[in-house]
């Protein structure tokens, strides 16, 4: 076939078209993408990829998307992404952890699984990843029982974060809203939002907003003002306010601390931190009650990861050198806001074991050192990013930021309510065990009853153990059943005659002292047409009459049968080898009678039950005719057991 070289020249120039202009978008794209004006870049890089599709730009849209927490979609574009040749192992992270955050637990173990085979990458990070796919699915299933609701009257549809009261019914809080600008519609370049700013809100006595006014003292700062915090008698405001520098000709922004000092003629000008710096950011202070103590996060050089928590002490009117504050708090991510309450660091990583974005953890100070790292766990944390908790000094309750699914605006400001004494709770665990080998299948069903009142009392799975919480004083009772065993009861459980195995502290914010008892239920598999012998059943010498400790051994029977109705037994009846075969075989006849009619006279259904003597065929030792023995030794031939049968199977 002849082809036109006007033809070959058509297609060329169509194709170098096409090019250019990809390149054209690719390069207005990778400019915004530096000014971190992310919603134009996603537009260029969209078009570019429709034009051509190249690993830059998908890895770039999707890093857009990450950045302006549009989760779903990062998500989608990161996979596509990992899909391309020479792929960077940061866009298989990063899509296994947009799995994480949309809370696809099991599809991110399996990316964090093949992450950490690739070369170069930190295996303890990535180990981490794929255990808290699995914490975050057992804590999901176990949230601690406490009130999170979102604070609507505050929040917008920008972003709102971290309130501190301020007076008696004042909250500081951190937004971007364009209402509390100075001119409404300034705008940040980053992101293209609205600068965060101090807003005071004021609160009613009934928790309602009452009004709402932008702080005019910190001076000539005009971009963003964020995260306040003070020291107790509120005279010391700290705060971030952030600065852009020009580093290789490129603007960069830079966070830095700052505060303002209360006199009677009002507040100072801001004073910059000593250890601001125009090479990296110092960032959310957190100052305690006496103002001798700084807590601040930093990406200053030689830390562990990202953003570190530093501390820093007022010594003779000046700030120390800021100290990491080690492996315990810090990870080789990021670590954000902290926040002192009751002697507990409060703060937030998205580098220790969480549920997926930023999650809150606490530690304990103790000796001077910090211990007891503990994650919040649900309904604290979500899957996406939780932060900025504080508490209220006087009340009750505190609040937590977070851009949780189910939120009004970007970020989200929530209210919660605790106890802040310390509370006891008793917790009984029925450790079940089986006399002929545990189960293949089922389950075990437990009723647990309080018997003052028949309330049936609800359990609950713990690490794979089942609890029920019961009040000191109170007698219960419990019946375990399984399929194919038989039912067991325990009676009249009191705390009183138990001791605790173990005792803990729980609780993430209101602490919690749990007791931990124990009682123990056996269960005796149903073993049909076996005999199973009845202690104490005996008679005298040519008697059919129960004696008194044989009702009361039967009376154990009675319970059985009871526990489990299901059941049908054969009474079985012997006599020892003195007498005639046929005058023992009546005998004997007689005697299971007896038993089966003191069960009927106990409650038990006749349909349930049968007998049969057997005389004297089966001698349990050597005592038969001719052969002299003692009275015990023919006493223990005079006996009764029972079988459980089935309708077609009586012996």
């Amino acid at each position: 076939m002849k082809i036109s070289t006007r033809w070959i020249f058509t297609c060329l120039a169509l194709f170098l078209g096409i090019t250019a202009k990809t390149q054209v978008q690719l390069h207005i794209a990778n400019n915004y993408f530096k000014q971190h004006r992310f919603p134009s870049a996603i537009h260029f890089y969209t078009e570019a990829i429709k034009r051509k599709p190249t690993l830059e730009a998908t890895q770039k849209l999707a890093d857009c998307y990450r950045f302006t927490k549009d989760y779903n979609r990062a998500e989608f574009w990161y996979e596509k992404a990992s899909g391309f040749m020479n792929s960077s192992a940061s866009n298989l992270l990063n899509y296994g952890q947009m799995l994480k955050i949309n809370e696809k637990y099991t599809q991110a173990k399996t990316v964090f699984e093949k992450y950490v085979t690739l070369p170069g990458v930190d295996i303890s990070y990535a180990k981490s990843l794929i255990s808290s796919c699995d914490s975050a699915r057992a804590w999901l299933s176990e949230p601690e029982v406490i009130q999170i609701h979102n604070y609507s009257d505050i929040n917008s549809v920008y972003s709102d974060y971290q309130p501190v009261k301020f007076g008696d019914s004042t909250y500081l809080f951190t937004t971007n809203r364009p209402t509390v600008q100075r001119k409404l519609g300034s705008l940040s370049k980053d992101q293209e939002m609205p600068f965060y700013k101090i807003v005071a809100a004021k609160i009613g006595g009934d928790g309602r907003l009452n009004g709402m006014d932008r702080l005019n003292i910190f001076g000539d700062l005009d971009q963003h003002i964020a995260t306040p915090c003070f020291t107790k008698n509120q005279d010391t405001l700290y705060f971030t306010a952030g600065t852009f520098k020009k580093k290789n000709k490129e603007r960069v922004n830079r966070l830095g601390i700052f505060y303002i000092i209360k006199s009677q003629s009002g507040w100072s000008k801001p004073i910059p931190f000593r250890f601001n710096n125009d090479d990296y950011s110092v960032a959310h202070p957190c100052i305690s009650e006496d103002g001798t103590q700084l807590y601040f996060v930093s990406d200053m050089f030689g830390g562990f990861g990202g953003f570190d928590m530093y501390h820093s002490e007022l010594i003779n009117g000046q700030w120390t050198a800021p100290a990491n504050m080690g492996a315990m708090i810090n990870t080789s991510q990021d670590e954000f806001q902290p926040t002192l309450h009751n002697n507990r660091l409060f703060f937030s990583s998205n580098g220790h074991i969480g549920m997926g974005g930023l999650d809150i953890f606490s530690a304990t100070q103790r000796d001077g050192a910090w211990s007891e790292l503990t994650n919040l766990k649900p309904p604290f944390n979500s899957s996406h990013d939780d932060f900025g908790i504080s508490f209220d000094p006087v009340g009750n309750f505190g609040f937590l930021s977070s851009n949780r699914t189910g939120g009004l605006g970007y970020d989200d400001i929530y209210r919660f309510d605790y106890d802040p004494g310390l509370s006891s709770e008793n917790l009984l665990e029925i450790v079940v065990s089986y006399d002929n080998g545990a189960p293949t299948s089922g389950i075990d069903n437990i009723a647990f009853v309080q018997l003052s009142g028949d309330d049936t009392i609800p359990g609950f799975t713990m690490n794979g153990k089942r609890f029920y919480p019961l009040h000191a004083g109170q007698y219960y009772s419990a019946k375990v059943a399984h399929d194919g065993y038989l039912t067991v009861l325990i009676d009249s459980v009191n705390l009183a005659d138990l001791k605790p195995y173990e005792s803990t502290i729980s609780g993430s914010i209101s602490p919690k002292i749990i007791n931990f008892f124990q009682v123990n239920a056996k269960l005796t598999k149903i073993l049909y047409n076996h005999s199973y012998n009845l202690a104490n059943i005996y008679y005298d010498l040519n008697k059919a009459s129960l004696r008194p400790e044989a009702k009361r051994e039967l009376d154990h029977l009675v319970d059985l049968l009871v526990q489990n109705p299901q059941l049908k037994v054969q009474i079985g009846s012997y006599c020892d080898s003195r007498g005639r075969d046929s005058y023992n075989l009546d005998l004997s006849q007689k005697r299971a009678e007896s038993v089966v009619n003191y069960l009927i006279s106990r409650g038990i259904s006749a349909s349930k039950l049968s007998s049969r003597g057997f005389g004297e065929t089966h001698l349990v030792n050597k005592c038969d005719d001719g052969i002299p023995c003692s009275e015990e030794e023919h006493q223990a031939n005079r006996r009764t057991d029972f079988q459980i049968i089935k309708e077609s199977s009586p012996r």
